[in-house]
């Protein structure tokens, strides 16, 4: 049961990362004038 949600925090943390480390190159192109 610890170890669910240690992993749980864990995923939820990589996530919030991988969700930013792609924004901003994201934000990047849609600030250039991109699609």
């Amino acid at each position: 049961m610890v170890t669910a949600a240690v992993f749980s925090f864990a995923a939820g943390i990589w996530h919030t990362y991988f969700t930013v480390a792609r924004a901003a190159p994201l934000a990047v192109v849609v600030g250039m004038g991109g699609p």
